[in-house]
């Protein structure tokens, strides 16, 4: 009688063990890389779910990731089939090949990248839990981030901006002060405060020079100097000459030809190329 009762307790206990081991997953496959759009510009999304990869088997999702905002590497992990049937939905077998998609959520926009479409799919390794480098490249405009665009966000978080709509954030005018929030980072202004504007300060004649004082002035931004002698001439405008100081200061002086007919002057500021 015990003996057939421990046949029975063996016999349950191994049907549970392999109905645990059959629900136990796959290791997945990893594809992971960078990501380009415009063919050689790296695609940076501005906010999270944005950007998503996707991988497709016989037009069919089988895994999908967002990429994080901020970064140009994307991490996606293929779900393996473990080779028995009924095969199982969503998964993939080794030696399968899977297509892969990137996807503008926002746009509702979905390009296949070059490389996918090139070699009709990626094939999926057979090692499990393999890691597969794969960078990827589109043609079209995903609408990442543009450079100029990532470091306003980087200034903005320093200077306490709100950032979780970048593009919004650039046109806003936080301090009232008539100059965008764009504008203030390429002047490199305070954007929380009104008094904090670039402007030119004063024009001197030394000798057979005439000196202008602008400011204020970052290490990595180009300023232009423009004159003309007829402001009812909108095309009158030429250049005087142009400076990239090197340094910060408040103000900078810049020394220009004397010229005997009257001038307006402005200074134009740019992101140093």
């Amino acid at each position: 009688m015990q003996s057939v009762r421990f046949v029975s307790l063996f016999l349950s206990f191994l049907a549970l063990s392999l109905q645990l081991s059959a629900k136990l997953p796959e290791v997945p496959v990893v594809f992971y890389g960078q990501l380009s759009h415009q063919v050689t510009e790296p695609l940076i999304p501005l906010s999270e779910n944005l950007i998503e990869v996707v991988a497709k088997l016989d037009g069919v999702e089988v895994a999908s990731a967002y990429v994080s905002s901020g970064s140009d590497s994307y991490s996606l992990k293929l779900p393996m089939d473990d080779g028995q049937e009924p095969r199982l939905n969503g998964h993939v077998r080794g030696g399968e090949r899977v297509r892969i998609y990137l996807r503008n959520q926002g746009e509702s926009l979905e390009v296949e990248a070059i490389q996918s479409a090139s070699q009709s799919g990626f094939p999926v390794s057979e090692l499990r839990g393999d890691f597969v480098l794969q960078n990827l490249v589109v043609a079209d405009d995903m609408g990442g981030a543009t450079g100029l665009e990532l470091a306003f966000a980087e200034w903005a978080e320093e200077e306490g901006l709100d950032t979780s709509d970048v593009q919004a954030a650039m046109v806003l005018d936080s301090d009232g002060d008539g100059h965008s929030n764009e504008e203030e980072f390429i002047a490199q202004t305070d954007p929380n405060s009104s008094v904090s504007v670039f402007a030119v300060f004063e024009l001197q004649v030394v000798f057979d020079s005439t000196f202008i004082r602008f400011g204020p002035v970052a290490p990595d931004r180009r300023y232009t100097i423009w004159s003309n002698t007829d402001l009812s001439n909108p095309n009158g405008w030429s250049i005087e000459g142009s400076i990239e100081p090197g340094y910060s200061s408040d103000s900078f002086w810049f020394g220009l030809s004397l010229s005997p007919d009257a001038k307006t002057y402005r200074v134009e500021v740019q992101l140093k190329p």
